[in-house]
């Protein structure tokens, strides 16, 4: 018959490489981001990547790692509740006429950066998200030039999926709207 507990010695020495091993990981870990923040670029915005291909990617996630741990918003890292941004140092620059309207609208810019977010919120149609402007278009509102950036901080064109960013960061997802009969059933 086997044994079903190993002895202690069995288990001591398994404990002893498994911190080996983790200790052996972090060293490596630390050399790599050392490498990786001393050889690129300070990113100026939080961008997504889904797979990091060269080191300027890697050192992309370090600040997007960053700014989750620290909870400072910007490029397509953005808080749920809009008012956040005001305590975190942004300017709310919502035209007054947008502030009295019925609109759930606000547009909101970061001193340091200038980047422009324009929030809207959630309705019948679609849930809360946000649209990173482009400087350039908030003067003269072109429909045919991009004027959003999308979550990689790629330009997107107006009303796109891409333009639409999420919360935190996160995967838009559009509301399905259902057919109108079973709207005017419910009323």
């Amino acid at each position: 018959m086997k044994k079903k507990h190993k002895s202690k010695k069995q288990a001591v020495k398994k404990c002893k490489a498994f911190k080996k091993k983790s200790f052996l990981s972090k060293l490596i870990s630390k050399v790599w981001n050392h490498y990786v923040f001393n050889h690129t670029t300070k990113p100026d915005h939080y961008l997504h990547v889904d797979k990091p291909k060269s080191l300027q990617d890697h050192r992309q996630i370090q600040y997007n790692n960053w700014c989750k741990k620290h909870h400072v918003y910007n490029g397509s890292y953005l808080p749920k509740n809009p008012k956040t941004l005001l305590k975190r140092g942004w300017i709310d620059i919502t035209p007054n006429q947008m502030k009295t309207s019925k609109n759930k609208e606000g547009f909101f810019q970061r001193k340091s950066t200038k980047q422009i977010v324009r929030f809207e919120k959630k309705n019948e149609f679609q849930n809360d998200h946000y649209h990173w402007h482009i400087k350039k278009a908030l003067k003269g509102w072109n429909k045919i030039d991009p004027c959003y950036y999308d979550r990689y901080g790629k330009k997107c064109k107006i009303k796109s999926q891409q333009s639409h960013l999420a919360p935190l960061d996160k995967d838009y997802k559009h509301i399905k709207r259902g057919n109108k009969n079973a709207k005017s059933k419910r009323h």
